[in-house]
């Protein structure tokens, strides 16, 4: 007799504009390398997971050299 695991399913995000704004004061900066990354979320009776795709950009201020876009409700550094 076997176990039927638990449905999965997965939903990719698009986070990666050419261009973004600093986190900091705003000015745009262009995308220096595209990453991606699988992050865990809640769902009703199966597991689902995030196929995020985000933006790592070289900063044009002296607040950062650089910074990463994240969607909204995925947290820095989820798991």
């Amino acid at each position: 007799m076997e176990t039927i695991g638990p449905r999965v399913r997965t939903i990719p995000v698009r986070c990666a504009p050419s261009q973004a704004p600093c986190l900091d004061c705003g000015k745009l900066g262009r995308c220096k390398a595209i990453h991606h990354r699988r992050v865990r979320t809640l769902a009703c009776k199966r597991v689902v997971y995030l196929d995020v795709t985000y933006g790592e950009y070289r900063a044009r201020c002296r607040c950062c050299k650089t910074f990463r876009t994240t969607p909204l409700g995925v947290e820095l550094k989820a798991l």
